[in-house]
């Protein structure tokens, strides 16, 4: 495995840790979510797998802020059809006090090319994401809905599972 893939791997599951030991010490009900996500356009299209942490507002009732993590792949179609994977790292924002909010979420997205015939994955470059949109979250339902915008898919669905 690629050292920079492997720093990027251990700095985010120490990231996650940290978060997951403050969730436990206040013993809330919210332990986080688990999505999918897939966004496209035309020339660029992503699909990912991904953990939202309990929220950092606690005490906010229409507010919500909370850290996430994807991991998937993307696939490209420019001069040829190129695949790689991804991971990204970023926060959510979502403000509503029923179960239809509006949500904002930023993330710095790395890229690596996946090896041909036995070569290493290659780290291709690090962006930022930014996405702004819908999501439908109950607090009576462990369903998750959300669709909108965002750069570089331009169009983004998905789908989770509270925990």
């Amino acid at each position: 495995m690629n050292s920079k893939l492997k720093l990027c791997v251990i700095a985010v599951l120490t990231w996650l840790s940290s978060f997951h030991s403050i969730a436990q010490s206040e013993q809330r009900p919210d332990k986080g979510n688990v999505n999918f996500s897939t966004g496209t356009v035309l020339l660029y299209s992503t699909v990912s797998i991904g953990y939202e942490s309990p929220d950092l507002l606690k005490k906010s009732v229409k507010h919500s802020l909370r850290p996430l993590v994807k991991f998937g792949v993307w696939n490209a179609r420019v001069a040829t059809n190129n695949v790689g994977s991804q991971c990204s790292i970023g926060l959510s924002y979502v403000i509503g006090s029923t179960s239809h909010h509006f949500e904002h979420s930023s993330e710095f997205v790395s890229h690596f090319d996946k090896g041909l015939k036995g070569q290493p994955i290659v780290y291709i470059a690090s962006l930022y994401r930014p996405f702004v949109g819908y999501r439908y979250d109950s607090q009576n339902n462990t369903f998750i809905f959300k669709i909108g915008v965002g750069w570089k898919e331009v169009l983004q669905m998905g789908i989770g599972c509270k925990l």
